[in-house]
């Protein structure tokens, strides 16, 4: 999986602490967290994935177009396939590093629990995206 080890690094941390914190957890009334700088979703959908209503908030409307798109739109793991390092060679050492493909999502929101109508997005003053798992 492309980049796990790389979450795993930044996002773990944050997981374990959640889940030290609120160790039981019920689906009546789950405790909610809120995730600043929220990007494209992906530590907000980590937590909601351990029974939290989980909040992203972030700044930029490009990130929560792209998020929303990715959350919302996407049927299958690895449906979507871009070529991130194909306008640069910097830090290649061939032609087939610069032509790398990465896939995405390694895993499908809905496959995790999510409703249908959830996550949504809520485009506001706040930019914010609520994600609860049910």
């Amino acid at each position: 999986m492309q980049g796990q080890k790389e979450r795993d690094q930044c996002y773990k941390p944050i997981l374990e602490e959640l889940n030290s914190l609120f160790p039981s957890r019920c689906n009546k009334r789950p405790p909610t967290c809120l995730v600043p700088g929220a990007g494209l979703g992906r530590l907000a959908l980590e937590i909601s994935c351990l029974g939290f209503v989980s909040q992203g908030n972030e700044f930029s409307y490009y990130m929560m177009i792209c998020s929303s798109f990715i959350l919302n739109q996407t049927q299958n793991t690895g449906e979507w396939t871009v070529y991130p390092w194909i306008h640069s060679n910097c830090n290649s050492l061939s032609d087939s590093d610069q032509l790398r493909p990465v896939s995405f999502p390694d895993i499908h929101p809905a496959s995790e629990g999510l409703l249908k109508d959830s996550p949504c997005v809520v485009v506001t003053l706040l930019k914010s995206i609520v994600i609860q798992v049910k």
